[in-house]
């Protein structure tokens, strides 16, 4: 039998120096790959070559911007097809991209985010309105407070502030609190985790916050009364319904020492203060 000659790695030629491609708008939904996630990547396009053609539309790169950055590291000469304009941009990209990223939720609300910013972009160029918040949360299911969230990040904080949010490091809310805080206080809380406790400690709460409270602690008091008007409680529930209303009290400033609780016989007083 003759035996079967290895593989020999690709040949690589040095990049054609000339045109240099810019990512797609659409392409950019998504944020960078860490070093750690481009890093293989690199080394199995520098050992097999490149498997998959970097899809361009519009003279950009719709898909593949990071195989095209490897190819250029690598000295590979890029393969390139044009989009087929099946669809529109970005639906293309979310199809291509989203099960093969492995995203935290807050950054499939950042690119959420960023997708209602965008126009889809089809062919020919019919330009259609911007993604709803509503309907970017569905495609990247997360919660549409979230994305709005976001969307108050692109639009008030600062670069760093937006690239920590991107990179997932810090939550949708809190990058939304500190969006509406000066610049040098934006970009200190986005580099440093104890920068940013210290930052968000400091204040008074904000009217959402209180708004978001107060509803809160209505929808549980509601609740409350519900169970109590259904018959007599046990003692065990008793102490859960106690702590609870204590919480309500300091969560919502209210002051009382003791309240009394049940229907008809079965009642008790429950001391506020303990």
């Amino acid at each position: 039998m003759r035996k079967q000659r290895a593989k020999a790695p690709p040949k690589t030629k040095p990049h054609k120096a000339g045109k240099q491609y810019e990512s797609h708008p659409a392409a950019d939904i998504f944020p960078d790959q860490t070093q750690q996630e481009f890093e293989p990547l690199k080394a199995d396009i520098g050992e097999h070559g490149l498997r998959e053609p970097i899809v361009l539309h519009d003279g950009r790169i719709l898909d593949g911007r990071h195989r095209y950055r490897a190819c250029r590291e690598l000295g590979i000469v890029p393969r390139f097809e044009q989009w087929d304009g099946d669809g529109d941009a970005v639906s293309y990209v979310i199809s291509k991209n989203l099960q093969r990223r492995h995203l935290k939720d807050s950054q499939r609300a950042m690119c959420a985010a960023r997708m209602c910013n965008l126009t889809p972009g089809r062919i020919p160029k019919d330009a259609k309105a911007p993604v709803s918040a509503e309907r970017a949360a569905k495609l990247w299911r997360v919660s549409r407070d979230s994305v709005k969230r976001c969307q108050t990040v692109l639009k008030e904080g600062t670069p760093k502030l937006q690239e920590a949010l991107a990179k997932g490091t810090i939550a949708p809310l809190t990058a939304a609190n500190l969006a509406k805080l000066p610049k040098e206080k934006q970009d200190a809380a986005a580099e440093s985790e104890a920068a940013r406790r210290e930052i968000l400690a400091v204040g008074e709460p904000s009217q959402e916050a209180l708004r978001r409270l107060s509803a809160v602690v209505g929808t549980v008091e509601r609740r409350v009364e519900t169970y109590l008007s259904t018959g007599p409680v046990e003692p065990i529930s008793r102490g859960l319904i106690a702590c609870l209303l204590r919480s309500i009290l300091k969560l919502s400033g209210r002051e009382a020492t003791e309240v009394e609780l049940g229907i008809g016989e079965d009642k008790w007083t429950v001391n506020l203060t303990e």
